[in-house]
């Protein structure tokens, strides 16, 4: 599904503040590899996902 694909998601997290990585050169087209470090950051970027997934 395009619309909730890693490069959509990338997109719309990179513009609430979050960074990731597309690993599409390692074999992987639509996954992402993110670090978060606080529990509070935690959190944020889960909420941001679901809200991501629901649009």
């Amino acid at each position: 599904d395009k619309k909730h694909s890693a490069a959509a998601a990338d997109d719309y997290l990179s513009a609430r503040g979050y960074i990731l990585r597309r690993v599409t050169g390692y074999g992987f087209p639509n996954a992402l590899r993110m670090s978060v470090g606080t529990e509070e950051a935690n959190r944020g970027v889960i909420d941001a996902l679901k809200t991501f997934l629901k649009s």
